[in-house]
Formats: structure tokens, C-alpha cells, sequence
């Protein structure tokens, strides 16, 4: 008995000493030391790694993480997707401002008299501190003001969206000073600057368009734009407002009986006035955001381990746990008790939601399956939370690649992301063409090789292999082009076709005519030593996976080829260490190089490869207009700003080009870090495609002689043998 009392008091001490971890989500900007402090000595927190907010969401909905620090973005995303599994239950704010609401208040003031009157706005002089510039405040926020006073208009498609914004400010404001990035695309922004100056006009450098360059400070010099340069309202934040008018201490800088708050409701209220100022839209704080069924009991542990007055003795980790959530400058505000608000009721920060898509069209963008569209319904929202434009509209998927090369081509897509071997066809095919450049890790570049068996005997250069059998994952593809360019520089194709170089091959494709750039199936013997297939897709079916092409490619060489020509990538995986996919013997293989030696294995090292260069890009229709052409760039160099890899944008509320739930190269290939303008002739390896494709231009003919005279003896013998019977 006594024994089995201490037996039970034993098993009572251990469970009284284990401490229940709530998992964290840890951003990338959240380094592993800092990671490591918060689980030191009887912590109760860990850190689970995410990529990004949209990451986060899905792990806290799926019970994978407990809690994390939201953006008011972030926080305004989650609510659209996960907002029924989610409750906020602090805020981190300034120690500063811990009595203020939000972290940013944003007001209209007019100079007095004002009839408080949208339509007495017209030919006013209008006052920002500029747009596309600010990383706390974003331009949905900034914008809000102009969408709701301008008038709606009738929609000239003659004008791209960015255009069209500007003209309809000009056309309202009299001379103003509407500051920033009026476009990402430079050249379109110092065109619309050059050709709509008025809305420059009150800025304290109107040749720059911009303000705050003189006075120290971009709010400021909209406010000396309203009092000293004769503008007639501004949009600014209330700190700014306060400040400025010295509202709440400090000297003022102008009379704030001079001025009043313009309110949404087309009223106006003095700024001296004791009541409580109107706001036209607000950005959040940063907010603690945990899983709705733990949130109660954590939002009651968060109130001590962050709490402002512990007692020096507090435990190490909480006081980490604190700077990595809070860090020097927060305090945590938590929510009165049992209050918990569900994240899906914190969208609304007074931002009208007009309809921003009134004066363009929408760009189409086309998916293949189910969770490349979650992923492109994930960043379409994040567009419209930031207020990006043009809007994003993420289309039902396709079948394949190919489905969505027709659909932007014959007009019902826009945009779709395709890897550069696709590229070829793409533009000889479908009449697409190159809207932007997907730059990407160096491990991430297609590396086209030519692999030989190690056994092989036969084959000691590349005139060695005419006449022999071959392997490609694609007709048409880089892998095809690479082979193709290399034996005619080598003068070893004449003017024949190279679809006549081999007396068989496996080029999957070349039996289906929207492979071919004649719109007719290529030669037969293109398809004769395929390896079979078990899906019932056909052995000479391209509408496999890259990587599965490459394989097959492969097996094709081990069973009946000679040579096989790959991209090494295509069978490579990770990041920044890739490794050869394991179901391939490196030993069973050695490469020709482009210079004729013959190296061992099948990891070679640049130097040898064919051809190298960049591995995706985004096309459209190469017969869109220009107007279609400014949007579709302005949207990716959009997407590449704020959720790309941008220095100014080290936290994304989506990572564009990483992974999501766990898969790579959805809406972008795998491994890109940024989008290049295709008119940038900087980046070798995107001059090394476009080399490459340009070699594809030289016209051929006929089949190869080899083979015609292997035909001519076939009937000549075939004629003897029967006057011999006869």
C-alpha cells in the first residue's frame, strides 16, 4: 500500500513539473538565437517556424501553432480566411501611446471656411504625404480619402489603371501636391509626373514631386503644403494634426483656428474643438492573435509573462518572450477579460470598400490545380488588403500548363507563370510572349546536359551520335533546343531539321500537334523508344510532371538510347543545397561536355553543361495593347514590391515566391527570388535564354540523307528480290 501511495505521489511530481508549451509562430525575421532564449530554463513557449502571416493562419487553423504577432495587414487577411478559428487578445503597442486606439488615425483638414461639401473640393488644392512610399501605412489606407470624394466617371480604357488614378485626381484638385509612386514602373512614373504636373504643383520640390525634402518629414510637409503653399486640404495622420497645430503640447506651427476636420459624413468640426476628432480610416496595431479554444487561458498567462511591472526574480524566458514579441519599444495591451474578439470582426478600420476596379480591367490569372489557386486566392486578398491595383483574379484551374498557354492566347487568361522550357512553345505555338523574367536561386537555373551510360563505347563526341537513338524529356523543350543549337554550331546538322539527326528518339510531344511549331506531328520515329507507360497516358505523352519527363528521359537512355539530353534541375530538390533526386544511380552515368570531354557521374559542374540560364517566366498575349501591357507590369512589379524579396519588405503578409503549405512553384516557379524587367540586359543568364531561343529562328528541311538511302536500298533490294522470284 505504501508503496503504491509513493508509486502515485511520484507520478504526481512528474506531471506537476511538466509545463504544456504554446507553440509560437515564428517569421523568418525571428532569428534562431532569440528562439532558443524564449525556451530556456521552466519555459512555457516554443517556436515553431513559419514562412510567412498566410503560413501562420494555417497552422493556428489547424491546431499546428497557438498563438503569434500579427501586422494590422496580417491581422486583416487572417480575418477573410481563418477568422472563425482565430481570437485576438492583445494589442503591442508604444509604450509612448499605450492609451491610443490605433496605431495610426488618419484625417482630413480643411482650410476654414469650408461648407464641408464633397463637390466644394473641386479645383481645391490637395495635400498628401505621398503614396507607395510608406511600409506602415498602406496605400488601401492612404487612398481612402480620394476614393470617396471623387466622383465616379466613365471609364476610358485608353488609360492604364495607374493613369486613369492620377487623371481623375487632376481632373477633381486644383494645383495639388500628391506625392510618391504614382507607378512601380519607373518610366511610367516620371511619364505621369512629367505630364500631369499640377498634381506637383504645391510640393516643396515640384520638378521631384515630392514633399518633406526641405521641412523633415513627409507629414509635416504636407501640412506646410495646406498653411504655407496654398493648399486648401490635407490628408494626414491625427499624431501629425496634434503635433503640427499644437493641439497637444509643444508650439504650434500655424493657427489651428484657421483650419477644421473635414468628416466622412460632409461635415466639419474645429480642430480646437474638445470633441473627438473624426478619423477617415485607421491602420492597427500589431496584434497577439491565438487559437480560439486556448485563447481565454493564454490571453490570461500573456497578461503575466508580459506584463510592464513584474518583480526583478521573473523568470529568464519571459522576459525574452517579451522582446521578441513586444520588442524594446511595446507594452502589451490585453483586451478587457473574457472579451476575446474573433479576428474575422477586426477588418472593418473605416476604409470604404468602393469598387477600386471601376476603370479596368481585371488581370486573369491562370492556375492547374486546387492548391495553386488557394495559394493565388491567398495573395489576390492580400492585394486587396494593401490596396494594390490592378486587381488580381486567380482563375478555376486547368488541366495542365498547356490548357492555361491556350487560354492566354486565345484571350479568356491573361497572365501564367511557365517554366522557360515551356518557353519555345509558348511563343512559336501560342503567340505568347515574355511579360516578365523570373530570376532565381543559382541552383534554380536550367542546366542542360548531355548524359551518356558509363558503359558506352560508341559514342566519344557529339558527330558520334548521328544516326544513333536518343532521349529528351519534351520536344521542342530546352533540353531539345540545347541539342539542336549545339550540333549545328558544330556544323553536324547542314540544313536538315534536327528532328532527322537520330535514327530514333523518345521526344514526348512530338505526336501532338499543338507541340509542333508547323502545327503537323513530327516524324514517327520521335516516339519509337519511349519508355511504356502504366497510366494509360501514353509512352510518348508529354503531360507528365517536369521532373517525372526527366526521369523517363533517363529510363528511356538505361533501356534503348544512346544519349539522353536533360535538365539537370528538373531532378534536383532544395533550396540552396539541392540534391539529386535518390531514385537516380550518379554511377550508372557519365556526360558529355560542351567542349567534348567526357566527365563521370552526372552532377557536373557548370562549366560542362550545354546551355544555362534563367528557369521560369510570366507571359501574355504578345498582341496586347499597351494599356494591357502597363497593367500586367504594374501588377507583378506590385506583387514583386511588397510580397517579394524587396530590402524595404523583410516581413510579407505573403511570401509570393516561397512555398505554400509545404509546395513549391505555385503561381511562380520554385526557387524564384524576384521578377526581372525583360527589357534588363544585365542578367547573364536570362541573355543566355534569350540567346538560345534566338537560335531556333534558321530554317531546315527534309529528311537526312542517312536515312533516304537507307530507304532507296530498302526498294532497291525489295525490286531485285522480286524480279528474282519472277
Amino acid at each position: 500500500m505504501a508503496q503504491t501511495y509513493l508509486a502515485g505521489f511520484a507520478l504526481f511530481a512528474f506531471v506537476y513539473h511538466t509545463h504544456a508549451a504554446y507553440r509560437l509562430c515564428a517569421f523568418p525575421e525571428m532569428d534562431n538565437l532569440s528562439c532558443d532564449r524564449v525556451e530556456e530554463g521552466n519555459s512555457n513557449v516554443t517556436c515553431v517556424r513559419v514562412t510567412d502571416s498566410v503560413d501562420c493562419s494555417d497552422k493556428l487553423k489547424n491546431g499546428q501553432v497557438d498563438f503569434a504577432v500579427y501586422t494590422g495587414d496580417e491581422a486583416v487577411l487572417a480575418g477573410k480566411f481563418v477568422g472563425d478559428y482565430v481570437n485576438i487578445i492583445g494589442e503591442a503597442r508604444y509604450k509612448k501611446r499605450f492609451a491610443d486606439p490605433n496605431y495610426e488615425d488618419l484625417v482630413v483638414v480643411v482650410r476654414n471656411p469650408f461648407s464641408g461639401s464633397f463637390s466644394d473640393l473641386v479645383g481645391k488644392g490637395y495635400c498628401h504625404p505621398g503614396v507607395g512610399i510608406s511600409y506602415k501605412v498602406s496605400d488601401k489606407i492612404l487612398k481612402s480619402f480620394e476614393q470617396v470624394v471623387l466622383p465616379r466617371k466613365v471609364c476610358n480604357e485608353n488609360y492604364a489603371v495607374a493613369e486613369q488614378d492620377i487623371r481623375d485626381l487632376e481632373l477633381f484638385f486644383g494645383p495639388s501636391c500628391r506625392p510618391g509612386k504614382w507607378a512601380m514602373d519607373d518610366s511610367l512614373d516620371n511619364k505621369l509626373k512629367r505630364k500631369y504636373r499640377n498634381m506637383c504643383r504645391l510640393c516643396d520640390s515640384p520638378s521631384q514631386c515630392s514633399n518633406g525634402l526641405l521641412n523633415n518629414g513627409l507629414e509635416k510637409g504636407a501640412l506646410d503644403c495646406l498653411t504655407v503653399n496654398g493648399g486648401d486640404v490635407a490628408f494626414v495622420s491625427l499624431e501629425s494634426v496634434n503635433s503640427y497645430f499644437g493641439l497637444t503640447k509643444g508650439p504650434a506651427t500655424a493657427s489651428p483656428a484657421d483650419y477644421s476636420f473635414l468628416c466622412p459624413n460632409q461635415t466639419v468640426m474645429p480642430l480646437n474643438s474638445n470633441r473627438q476628432p473624426c478619423v477617415w480610416a485607421s491602420q492597427p496595431w500589431n496584434i497577439l492573435v491565438a487559437r480560439k479554444s486556448i485563447s481565454g487561458e493564454l490571453q490570461d498567462k500573456l497578461n503575466i509573462w508580459l506584463s510592464d511591472t513584474k518583480k526583478d526574480g521573473s523568470e529568464k524566458w519571459q522576459n525574452n518572450l517579451k522582446k521578441l514579441l513586444l520588442k524594446d519599444w511595446g507594452t502589451f495591451v490585453s483586451r478587457s477579460a473574457n472579451s476575446s474578439l474573433p479576428v474575422s470582426q477586426y477588418i472593418n478600420r473605416g476604409v470604404v470598400d468602393l469598387d477600386v476596379n471601376r476603370c479596368r480591367r481585371q488581370i486573369d490569372w491562370c492556375t492547374t490545380h486546387d492548391l495553386e489557386r488557394e495559394k493565388c486566392k491567398w495573395l489576390q486578398a492580400a492585394t486587396e488588403t494593401l490596396g494594390i491595383r490592378p486587381h488580381i483574379e486567380c482563375l478555376n484551374k486547368t488541366s495542365d500548363k498547356w490548357s492555361c498557354l491556350q487560354k492566354v492566347s486565345d484571350g479568356t487568361a491573361d497572365l501564367v507563370s511557365i517554366p522557360t522550357d515551356d518557353g519555345f512553345i509558348a511563343r512559336k505555338v501560342y503567340g505568347l510572349s515574355t511579360v516578365f523574367y523570373e530570376d532565381n536561386l543559382l541552383n534554380g537555373n536550367y542546366k542542360i546536359i548531355a548524359v551518356l551510360k558509363n558503359q558506352n563505347t560508341a559514342v566519344k563526341g557529339f558527330s558520334d551520335m548521328k544516326n544513333r537513338r536518343a532521349c529528351f524529356p519534351e520536344y521542342n523543350g530546352l533540353a531539345w533546343i540545347a541539342f539542336a543549337s549545339t550540333v549545328r554550331q558544330q556544323g553536324l546538322l547542314g540544313k536538315k531539321c534536327p528532328e532527322y539527326f537520330f535514327t530514333e528518339a523518345c521526344a514526348p510531344g512530338a505526336d501532338v500537334t499543338t507541340f509542333s511549331t508547323s502545327g503537323k506531328k513530327a516524324p514517327s520515329q520521335l516516339c519509337n523508344i519511349c519508355p511504356s507507360s502504366s497510366d494509360g497516358k501514353g509512352s510518348c505523352s508529354p503531360y507528365f510532371s517536369r521532373k517525372v519527363r526527366t526521369l523517363r528521359a533517363l529510363q528511356c537512355l538505361d533501356n534503348n538510347g544512346d544519349v539522353a539530353f536533360i535538365n539537370l534541375r528538373a531532378v534536383m530538390s532544395g533550396d540552396r543545397n539541392a540534391q539529386l533526386d535518390p531514385s537516380i544511380d550518379p554511377t550508372k552515368y557519365q556526360v558529355l561536355c560542351s567542349n567534348g570531354s567526357i566527365v563521370s557521374g552526372i552532377n557536373v559542374d557548370d562549366n560542362c553543361a550545354l546551355a544555362m540560364g534563367v528557369q521560369g517566366e510570366v507571359v501574355g498575349r504578345k498582341s496586347r495593347s499597351s494599356v494591357e501591357e502597363s497593367d500586367d507590369k504594374e501588377l507583378l512589379l506590385q506583387l514583386n514590391q511588397w510580397f517579394g524579396t524587396s530590402e524595404e519588405t523583410s516581413r510579407n503578409i505573403i511570401s509570393v515566391f516561397g512555398k505554400f503549405k509545404g509546395q513549391g512553384g505555385l503561381v511562380f516557379e520554385d526557387r524564384t527570388i524576384s521578377l526581372v524587367d525583360p527589357d534588363d540586359e544585365h542578367y547573364d543568364y536570362i541573355n543566355n535564354y534569350k540567346s538560345l531561343l534566338g537560335n531556333t529562328t534558321q530554317t531546315c528541311s527534309g529528311e537526312n540523307r542517312t536515312l533516304q538511302s537507307v530507304a532507296s536500298i530498302v526498294l532497291l533490294l525489295s525490286s531485285l528480290m522480286a524480279f528474282l522470284v519472277c
